[in-house]
């Protein structure tokens, strides 16, 4: 409440307290949301390694927010050595519990072949999932698959519908893509794209 002024003045300083009261108490929302204070120097003083332990005791508690952002700790190296198949891991993990943008960061790395082979049917699946869950970064890369027959059959209608969905999100990419396609399809085909994203829903 006090992150966020709801009933009080906002006031991030006292959150901070009061959600580190709650992580010493073993509180995993708590220890996600003090990790990231100290993640961005969010009224605390910056620090990665700090970040890293308060994200890794909530992950273990199978919190798949901390389990992705441990994630993206080891991709890149923020607190601890970068290691892909540690990043892989822990994408893994919070994608299987359901979040997009976890899928969305599995699929890269598995479409890269970082911290494991390259797999790019498993990398599809993933970018397939994160877009039909609503994550517009997803639902742009699919789109663009369809687009170009990358990996799977080329269909540029339902490549603008995923471009369109994307786009909706002010996906920056996605607008640009988006416009570019339907500039070059018949009005019919667009029309069609745009029917099926106003039909779209979520899974």
């Amino acid at each position: 409440m006090y992150d966020e002024g709801r009933g009080v003045p906002r006031d991030p300083a006292k959150a901070i307290r009061w959600w580190t009261k709650a992580a010493q108490l073993g509180h995993v929302e708590a220890q996600h949301s003090v990790a990231q204070a100290y993640l961005y120097g969010n009224r605390v003083k910056q620090d990665d390694k700090r970040a890293f332990r308060l994200f890794e005791k909530a992950a273990k508690k199978d919190f798949a927010k901390s389990q992705y952002t441990l994630g993206k700790m080891y991709e890149y190296g923020l607190g601890v050595p970068k290691d892909n198949a540690k990043a892989l891991s822990w994408f893994k993990k919070a994608a299987e519990a359901g979040l997009p943008k976890a899928q969305y960061s599995l699929g890269k790395l598995y479409r890269d072949g970082a911290g494991a082979p390259k797999d790019q049917k498993a990398a599809i699946r993933c970018f397939w999932n994160a877009a039909e869950a609503g994550y517009a970064k997803a639902q742009n890369h699919i789109g663009m698959r369809l687009v170009r027959g990358n990996g799977m059959a080329k269909n540029e209608v339902k490549g603008l519908m995923w471009l369109i969905l994307a786009a909706k999100q002010k996906d920056r990419s996605a607008i640009n893509n988006r416009m570019a396609l339907a500039n070059s399809l018949s009005p019919d085909m667009v029309a069609e794209a745009t029917r099926l994203a106003e039909a779209w829903k979520p899974r």
